[in-house]
């Protein structure tokens, strides 16, 4: 089960994805440094700032990591993944899910 502090940034990510406030721009698989596949979302945000601000997030399928640039992320972590990475999160689980039902 989500916590509550997950529960309420991924309301507020999907609620600013259906409002247009955040979108997810690029996706694109790459090799990060240490060898492993990545996957990177460009996610463009205007619900801090009137002129947006660009965030990317990261993630590593082999390890399971995922990293965001946004401040939220930097305070906190891994404790409690931003609104950024659950739009990821989002996103990457509807392309699995579609990828094994053809």
């Amino acid at each position: 089960m989500l916590q509550e502090a997950t529960l309420k940034r991924l309301e507020k990510g999907l609620l600013g994805a259906a409002n247009g406030l955040i979108k997810i721009v690029s996706r694109m698989t790459a090799k990060a440094p240490d060898g492993n596949t990545a996957i990177l979302w460009e996610i463009f945000s205007r619900q801090s700032n009137p002129q947006g601000t660009t965030y990317f997030v990261g993630y590593k399928p082999a390890t399971g990591e995922w990293r965001c640039t946004c401040p939220d992320f930097q305070k906190r972590g891994h404790k409690t993944p931003c609104k950024h990475i659950l739009l990821a999160q989002v996103e990457h689980q509807q392309r699995v899910e579609e990828a094994q039902h053809g």
